[in-house]
């Protein structure tokens, strides 16, 4: 016998959601929630250059390498070769007042993950780079430095650092 219980499903996400009920999908009728996932992922840039073909993302601790490749190919389309995963210590600080206290950072996990044959990766230019008008003017003089070097080497002439 089942119960009027196993037709619903308490939603625990937020303090405001956490007591309503939704009923579970019927065949036939109309789906009024969307799934979304708990789990979070974002692009890190690591201080060892990784091949084209890989990227490295933090991401929540309660995703395996199963829910990883999932995730990047379901949500984003993104073709996974292989997924590898290792779990970080958070940093440990000294409180700056009081020198017996320390403070340490949570732990996360970072995952790399190899594409598929064919496909690369490269972190978008977001900032186009613009030259300081320092660097302008030194190009500058730099550049009239060396045309009137060349000319003193054409034209045979022993510079005016010799005295002659």
């Amino acid at each position: 016998i089942i119960s009027n219980w196993d037709q619903f499903i308490i939603c625990t996400h937020t303090e405001m959601a956490r007591h309503i009920k939704y009923p579970l999908y019927i065949m036939g009728d109309p789906q009024f929630r969307v799934a979304m996932t708990d789990f979070w992922m974002f692009v890190v840039r690591t201080k060892k250059t990784l091949p084209d073909d890989c990227v490295a993302f933090s991401c929540s601790m309660e995703m395996s390498r199963r829910d990883i490749k999932q995730y990047l190919e379901k949500i984003y389309k993104v073709p996974v070769g292989d997924v590898r995963t290792e779990v970080r210590a958070g940093k440990v600080d000294r409180d700056p007042i009081d020198n017996s206290l320390f403070f340490k950072t949570r732990d996360y996990k970072r995952a790399y993950v190899t594409l598929k044959d064919g496909h690369k990766f490269s972190f978008p230019e977001i900032y186009p780079y613009v030259e300081t008008r320092e660097e302008i003017q030194q190009r500058e003089s730099t550049k009239i430095i060396d045309e009137k070097r060349d000319i003193d080497r054409k034209a045979g002439v022993v510079s005016s650092w010799f005295g002659i």
